[in-house]
């Protein structure tokens, strides 16, 4: 657990676990729930830091719709006026859709639908290990994305941009090989018809 939530509460539970290790996975996982999990009750808000390489942070938010076993899936309401990122596709009033991460999950999924419930395509972001907190999620944009259109067709995007990071040293080359293997691992998973999160 992350002492950057509640450093004191931490200290006091490192100290149970030094005297209890026996019961190291209980005393986590009721930290866990105190810290964190508890607060991610349907119908509340949350934040979604997607942090760049460079450090540029884009935040978006959505209500709760579901937590169950590390998975986070989050309902967004969206107004009309441009398009979607990848998708290539406008933004019409009355879409919504969701956001879905798994925690310490390296993949985030952006499903998109019109207002009448028609999907408009799905975004799956390759992220470093999704991080939980109180209020909201946090990773880093590893620059490449899967795109899933409504059809069903795949494509992966952005590996240019994924190369420039590197380029320019925001990336190492060995992290942006990961993003590239979870990317093409994700497309054969997907081509084959396998649930795109593992939790």
């Amino acid at each position: 657990m992350r002492k950057v939530i509640d450093a004191p509460r931490v200290d006091a539970a490192e100290g149970e676990l030094a005297a209890h290790p026996e019961r190291a996975a209980e005393l986590t996982a009721k930290l866990k729930e105190e810290l964190v999990y508890g607060h991610y009750t349907p119908g509340r808000v949350l934040e979604v830091r997607h942090v760049k390489p460079e450090g540029r942070v884009h935040v978006f938010r959505g209500r709760v719709e579901a937590f169950r076993e590390g998975y986070l899936r989050l309902v967004r309401q969206f107004r009309g006026g441009g398009r979607y990122d990848g998708l290539r596709v406008p933004k019409e009033e009355g879409d919504y859709g969701y956001f879905e991460v798994a925690e310490e999950g390296r993949v985030a999924r952006c499903t998109y639908f019109g207002a009448g419930g028609t999907p408009k395509g799905a975004i799956y972001n390759v992220n470093t290990p999704a991080e939980f907190y109180p209020d909201g999620v946090r990773y880093i944009d590893l620059e490449i994305d899967v795109i899933q259109r409504p059809d069903g067709s795949l494509e992966v995007a952005d590996t240019s941009e994924l190369e420039n990071k590197v380029q320019q040293g925001f990336l190492t080359p060995a992290l942006a090989e990961r993003a590239r293997a979870v990317a093409r691992e994700l497309t054969e998973a997907l081509a084959r018809g396998e649930p795109w999160c593992r939790t």
